[in-house]
């Protein structure tokens, strides 16, 4: 299993890949074809070009907020630590 901060960092550098490299698009024939993260695409308009790009975008950035969420959430949790629940636990015992 990879590290919280592998996937927060390889999810950084997707978002920086699909800003800095958008669908392009070329006349082949009678045909436009939009080539966009090792795809092609066939007579595309305009919106849905665009969709391409926002799709993968808004994708990785929204799973780039959870991880740095969630990671926070485990930083700055204040959930106890194994060791106190099992002390607790032991005092709960010895009480009933």
């Amino acid at each position: 299993m990879e590290a919280l901060e592998t996937i927060i960092e390889r999810l950084a550098r997707r978002i920086d890949y699909v800003l800095n490299n958008p669908p392009r698009t070329n006349r082949v024939g009678e045909d436009e074809v939009t080539t966009f993260d090792g795809k092609e695409y066939k007579n595309l308009s305009g919106a849905q070009v665009n969709d391409l790009l926002s799709g993968a975008y808004w994708g990785a950035y929204r799973s780039w907020e959870e991880a740095v969420a969630y990671q926070n959430k485990l930083y700055y949790s204040t959930t106890s630590t194994a060791e106190g629940c099992l002390r607790a636990m032991r005092k709960n015992i010895k009480y009933n």
